[in-house]
């Protein structure tokens, strides 16, 4: 099995996102305001160091989104033949996927707008910026919501406890 789409790499890959989901929000509107202070001195390039550090913290967020999800496929079907008799939690892991999946997607589309807005620089950056921390704040909720998931899984079906003992 590849160690990158291992069942066992799942918890490593997916905290990065989560964690960097938690700070984009506040990152975004550290950007809007330091933006908005520039503008008004007359500023060209308004806060170019910062939104180099929000364009590599979505950058890592987004290449972790995408190996935490391949892994997380992995482990789910890893968990389908190990929880075959117990439906309850095979709903909690179909729930958990499918709130991934609309991570990920969330994930893809700020990527997708903030390489847009980095290369941009028109009066539609301000309401681009706006969209991007609007999607922060969606990915956030988003996040917790599957970390509470996530973690149920983990303490109702003893999934720890069948990878600690297929490897």
């Amino acid at each position: 099995m590849n160690s990158l789409t291992s069942p066992l790499a799942h918890p490593f890959f997916v905290h990065f996102p989560i964690a960097i989901s938690f700070i984009l929000p506040f990152l975004m509107a550290a950007l809007f305001y330091n933006e908005k202070a520039d503008r008004r001195k007359g500023i060209d390039n308004p806060s170019s160091g910062l939104w180099s550090l929000v364009f590599i913290c979505i950058s890592i967020s987004t290449m972790f989104t995408i190996l935490a999800l391949a892994s997380g496929s992995a482990a789910v079907e890893f968990f389908q033949s190990k929880l075959a008799e117990q439906s309850v939690e095979l709903k909690a892991i179909q729930k958990h996927e499918e709130i991934a999946e609309i991570f990920g997607m969330i994930s893809y589309v700020i990527c997708g707008l903030s390489l847009f807005v980095f290369i941009y620089k028109g009066k539609q950056r301000n309401r681009l910026l706006g969209a991007i921390f609007i999607l922060a704040l969606g990915q956030f909720a988003m996040a917790l919501y599957a970390g509470q998931t996530g973690g149920a899984i983990i303490y109702t079906t003893r999934a720890a406890e069948y990878l600690m003992n297929a490897y």
